[in-house]
């Protein structure tokens, strides 16, 4: 009822009122909170044997890094969130995990020859805050990396499990 929808010129401006002190997140996706992200693989490898769910580690705030693997083979296919946490993609790759239950030809092949490693989540502190790049601590884990492998300084949580993990 507070949103105000222009159709014109291809595009939407919203109006939202928003009080002091509350938080709302507007999204060309779908945001999953860490702890709904979470449970939804905690769920596929529950329901589904073809999954094993892990946590590769956590975030500054204790969240932790979820991903969904399926059995060991020669040939490995990481699938990995952002770690902007702006641009959402979890319901995207779990759309990918739910894909591959399917009992298709396709799908077994898939299954038969390569190992998924689907991680829907990587910047979960900052999804949670509502940030844009950084993480609970400012950091920027997506560049990270650099200062990891080079050795400058260290390397934010996330970068460093994610970095572990490969």
């Amino acid at each position: 009822g507070d949103t105000d929808m222009q159709f014109e010129g291809g595009y939407v401006d919203l109006s939202i009122a928003v009080e002091p002190g509350k938080a709302v997140r507007v999204a060309s996706a779908p945001y999953d909170t860490p702890d709904s992200v979470r449970e939804k693989c905690i769920r596929l490898a529950e329901r589904f044997p073809i999954f094993t769910y892990r946590e590769i580690g956590q975030s500054a705030q204790g969240r932790p890094i979820p991903v969904l693997e399926t059995p060991p083979r020669p040939l490995k296919f990481l699938v990995d969130a952002s770690m902007q946490s702006c641009e959402p993609v979890s319901w995207g790759i779990l759309h990918v995990a739910h894909w591959l239950t399917i009992p298709t030809a396709r799908a077994r092949s898939l299954l038969d020859q390569v190992q998924f490693a689907l991680m829907p989540m990587t910047n979960p502190d900052g999804v949670a805050e509502g940030r844009s790049v950084t993480n609970a601590m400012g950091e920027v884990p997506k560049f990270g990396i650099n200062d990891l492998v080079e050795g400058t300084r260290p390397a934010p949580m996330e970068t460093a499990a994610l970095w572990e993990y490969l």
